[in-house]
C-alpha cells in the first residue's frame, strides 16, 4: 500500500478570520452557515447591528442575486423581521468588543445552499438605507 500524505485541518476554533480571510477582520461583511448569518464587528459597527436590534431580510428581483438588511424602525410593526442575536452570553469579548451578532434565517438559507461557508463584503444602500451584500463568487472576502 502507497503510503499516505497527511495535511492538518485546523478547528474553527483557530478563529473565522482564517477561515474567511483578511477582509473578514477589516471589511463590513457577513458568513453564511448551515444556521443562520452572521455579521462581522466591522458590519456590526459601522451600521450599528446590535443584540437585540431586528431587521427586515430582503431578497434582489434584480437580476443580479443578493440580499440586504433593513433595520426596523421603532414605530413600526415588526412582526416577520429577524432578531439580532449575539453569540456571547455575556454580550461583550475578553478584549472587551462587541461580539459577533446573527439571525437565524433557515426559510432562506435553502436558497443560499453554494454559500455556506463564505464571506461576503457589505455596503450600505444609502438611497434605501438597505445593507446591500451581494452572493457572488467576485465579492467574496479574500
Amino acid at each position: 500500500m502507497a503510503e499516505l500524505k497527511w495535511e492538518k485541518v485546523l478547528s474553527g476554533s483557530q478563529g473565522m478570520g482564517l477561515r474567511y480571510g483578511e477582509d473578514w477582520k477589516t471589511v463590513p461583511a457577513i458568513a453564511v452557515s448551515s444556521i443562520g448569518i452572521t455579521f462581522n464587528r466591522p458590519a456590526s459597527n459601522i451600521f450599528k447591528l446590535n443584540a437585540g436590534n431586528r431587521v427586515w431580510l430582503h431578497v434582489s428581483k434584480d437580476g443580479v442575486r443578493a440580499i440586504g438588511f433593513k433595520h426596523v424602525l421603532d414605530n413600526e410593526p415588526a412582526g416577520g423581521s429577524y432578531l439580532l442575536v449575539s453569540q456571547s452570553k455575556t454580550h461583550k469579548t475578553k478584549s472587551g468588543e462587541n461580539p459577533l451578532v446573527f439571525i437565524h434565517a433557515k426559510s432562506i438559507l435553502k436558497d443560499l445552499a453554494d454559500c455556506r461557508g463564505y464571506a461576503f463584503r457589505a455596503c450600505l444602500n444609502s438611497s434605501d438605507r438597505i445593507i446591500e451584500v451581494v452572493l457572488d463568487p467576485s465579492n467574496r472576502c479574500k
